[in-house]
């Protein structure tokens, strides 16, 4: 069997895959664009950081909500009230040197519609741990952040769950 026939062949498996895949409803993590119906809202992200507010800001365009700029033009109110970043060791060797790192990252919110709690001071947690290695520091660092970005992400999926909740409520 010569090598260009193999190829051929395996490629054509993997586009009868994926065509299975696709017919059958499966996507990939990440791929389904959720759709809220939501009153008019203003996101008061103040107390996160800056890649916390523009990936709300993301999600909540991506999920068509109608965000204003003004609070007062808003009928609901989703208010960052806290995110934290934590790191505790887990482990250390017979040297007291650290092997493992627990990472936790919480984020509090309220919603409010009209002065009224709809979920008030909601916190979602997240946590993760990952092998530290000394001689790797720069790369263990990197690997800590995209870490932590990846929680981040994690929560504002959870976040946007709940206000679907708070949506398919408000029908």
């Amino acid at each position: 069997m010569d090598a260009s026939f193999a190829v051929k062949r395996s490629l054509l498996v993997w586009i009868v895959v994926a065509a299975l895949l696709q017919g059958c409803g499966w996507h990939l993590r990440g791929s389904q664009q959720l759709e809220l119906a939501l009153p008019s809202l203003y996101l008061d992200a103040r107390q996160g950081s800056p890649e916390l507010q523009r990936e709300l800001v993301r999600a909540l365009d991506g999920a068509g909500v109608e965000r204003v700029e003004n609070r007062s033009e808003a009928q609901l109110l989703l208010r960052i009230d806290g995110e934290e970043r934590a790191r505790r060791v887990l482990s250390v060797d017979g040297s007291g040197r650290v092997r493992e790192y627990g990472l936790q990252y919480r984020l509090t919110y309220s919603v409010i519609e009209a002065g009224e709690a709809l979920i008030e001071h909601e916190t979602i947690s997240r946590q993760r741990d990952y092998l530290f290695d000394e001689n790797d520091v720069l790369a263990k660092d990197q690997e800590q952040a995209q870490l932590f970005d990846v929680m981040r992400t994690n929560a504002i999926v959870q976040l946007m769950r709940r206000l679907q909740s708070v949506a398919s409520h408000a029908d």
